[in-house]
């Protein structure tokens, strides 16, 4: 198979057309503590979610935006976010059927689902209105993945729950869907948003809500040495 934008988008809709009904389960539900402060700050006015998932981002959303939106390529999770709100389509993140109206949009855990991160990035700018807010978050750090793929290998294989354990099928769908789990490079990431027109671009570095042991022992560490390679995650904000 040749593997290109939309071979991997393929590959996105059906791992999670197949997942949807555990998605809320065995995803990273724990990791949203950044979330709800993020959308209070910017309260008010339209909000879209790009990658919308089963909804867990828009339940939030709803408390404080005017009125919000969803979009994700997997129809099986669409239906379920259609129980809290009707504005949600299946589609391309990359060409949206929305018009230019949105004061914030919301890109959770999407863009190492990516082949590439640019189309998204334009289509992002173009349906922000100017001054509009631009927030991802729960993206993989590549810095951390070159200093620690051993025991990110060794978590996958050895300690992934028991009944998430994926068939062969799945772990294949799995290995697309996740196309960059070696993590982004966030320099060349911020120059994309820069290169679209995107400006006061800001990153932060994150530790998962609950970590594990080992990373409890870097957190430790890490409060001397803040190195940003040691961060498993990152999110970042940029204004139109």
């Amino acid at each position: 198979m040749e593997i290109n934008y939309n071979s991997i988008k393929e590959a996105n809709r059906q791992y999670h057309n197949k997942h949807a009904s555990q998605y809320d389960e065995f995803s990273m539900r724990g990791n949203f503590s950044r979330v709800e402060p993020m959308f209070k700050k910017y309260a008010g006015g339209i909000f879209l979610d790009m990658g919308c998932g089963t909804g867990e981002q828009l339940k939030i959303a709803k408390k404080y935006f005017d009125d919000v939106y969803g979009i994700d390529c997997s129809e099986e999770m669409v239906k379920l976010t259609k129980e809290i709100t009707e504005n949600v389509v299946t589609g391309d993140v990359a060409s949206i059927p929305f018009e230019s109206k949105f004061d914030f949009i919301n890109c959770y855990s999407v863009l190492h689902h990516l082949y590439d991160q640019e189309p998204l990035i334009r289509e992002a700018y173009r349906l922000l209105k100017t001054g509009g807010i631009f927030y991802s978050d729960n993206d993989p750090n590549h810095s951390f993945y070159k200093l620690f793929k051993w025991w990110l290998l060794f978590r996958r294989r050895f300690l992934r729950k028991k009944n998430c354990v994926l068939s062969k099928e799945m772990k294949e769908l799995e290995k697309l869907a996740e196309y960059h789990a070696k993590g982004l490079d966030i320099n060349k990431l911020v120059e994309l948003f820069k290169k679209v027109g995107f400006r006061s671009i800001k990153v932060e570095y994150h530790y998962p809500d609950k970590p594990d042991l080992f990373t409890k022992i870097l957190i430790f560490h890490n409060k001397l040495l803040k190195m940003k390679s040691l961060f498993y995650y990152f999110s970042l904000t940029a204004v139109k």
